[in-house]
C-alpha cells in the first residue's frame, strides 16, 4: 500500500482510504445514539494527526495512573504498540 515515491498527502491519503474500506459500523445494544466511534462501549477514539502518540510511552501505566485512569487491556495495549502506532 505505502509507495515511498508518492508524496506525503498521497500516502495519508491511502491510509484514510484503508482504514475507512475496513473499518465495520459498530452499534452498542445499550447506546440510543446509532454508530460509534470506537470498538468498545466506552472509549476514546485515537488520532495520530493530533495527539494520539503522545499516549504511547504510557501504554503500561494508563489503566492505573492515579487522576484519571483510562480502561485499556493489555491486548489493546500491544495492538496499539505493535500494530498502529509504529505506522
Amino acid at each position: 500500500m505505502d509507495d515511498p515515491a508518492d508524496p506525503p498527502g498521497i500516502q495519508q491519503a491511502k491510509k484514510v482510504h484503508h482504514f475507512l474500506r475496513n473499518k465495520a459500523a459498530v452499534f452498542h445494544d445499550s447506546n440510543l445514539l446509532t454508530g460509534s466511534t470506537t470498538s468498545k462501549p466506552l472509549g476514546a477514539p485515537l488520532f495520530p494527526e493530533f495527539f494520539a502518540l503522545t499516549l504511547w510511552p504510557e501504554l503500561n501505566t494508563v489503566s492505573t495512573q492515579a487522576h484519571n485512569p483510562q480502561i485499556l487491556s493489555r491486548e489493546d495495549a500491544e495492538e496499539l504498540n505493535f500494530k498502529v502506532f509504529p505506522f
